[in-house]
């Protein structure tokens, strides 16, 4: 567990890192308390936030991701013929869209049908049919290597309409280490599809034409305005703080409580 020093450091950090999330979710500034004998942090949130305490602290603790990972040509082709998979898997979701997680164990059955290897992850295409209003639903198989980008690199994140399709799209900017590791995936890569993943779902995988190298990017694929913003927030949130809720309640600083 480490020195008693190190693990006071960790609670310092979790704190920090809770407050400044917590602003950037309720506009507001919050106060924080570090139980230091017992490792528990208490995030005090004003309740002027139109938000519920539990909708922030979701956010807070939220482990939604943004990353960039390199299609396996060949496994994606292998698998694309496995028409009737993907068929049920899309109805499924058709008739449950909220539970992702009922769609794993078919993941897994085509996955050991494929004999696909441990370096090689089977993921959902996710995109709307042709007709307007059609829903966003898994349409293909797709199957991608390791997490090459993520979004502690990337900032600045906003939704933006797209300027070639109805949908939006969300750019970003790179930090510096960040712009020179996606020019040299891009640059190694060329040819080579190029997978968007956002909170488990492939929205997109372009093919690389050429090398990015100005440190700016966006992330397309059919979404709404409000599919947009909420990528954007999880951007602009970074990674995940490594927490446990103990408890949630209401107090009142006027009376000491």
């Amino acid at each position: 567990m480490g020195t008693e020093a190190e693990r006071k450091q960790l609670l310092h950090e979790v704190a920090t890192a809770a407050g400044e999330r917590a602003k950037k979710i309720t506009g507001f500034p919050s106060s924080t308390e570090i139980q230091y004998e017992t490792g528990q942090v208490t995030l005090k949130i004003p309740g002027q936030t139109r938000l519920t305490a539990k909708s922030i602290v979701d956010r807070i603790t939220q482990k939604q991701a943004v990353e960039y990972r390199i299609v396996d040509d060949d496994a994606t082709a292998r698998v694309s013929s496995f028409s009737q998979d993907i068929e049920r898997i899309t109805e499924l979701s058709r008739n449950n869209p909220a539970n992702d997680q009922a769609l794993m164990p078919l993941l897994s059955e085509v996955s050991n049908k494929a004999a696909l290897r441990p370096n090689q992850e089977l993921f959902l295409s996710w995109r709307r049919g042709l007709k307007e209003g059609s829903p966003f639903l898994p349409r293909g198989f797709v199957v991608i290597g390791p997490v090459q980008l993520d979004a502690s690199e990337m900032h600045s994140a906003r939704a933006t309409k797209s300027s070639h399709s109805p949908y939006f799209e969300i750019s970003f900017t790179l930090s510096a280490e960040g712009t020179q590791k996606f020019a040299e995936i891009t640059r190694n890569n060329i040819g080579r599809q190029l997978a968007i993943v956002c909170n488990g779902r492939v929205v997109s995988h372009p093919t690389i034409r050429e090398p990015i190298l100005g440190g700016v990017a966006q992330i397309s694929g059919d979404f709404t305005k409000e599919d947009a913003e909420q990528i954007a927030e999880v951007i602009g949130l970074g990674a995940p703080i490594p927490v446990k809720v103990v408890s949630m309640e209401e107090y009142d600083d006027s009376k000491g409580r």
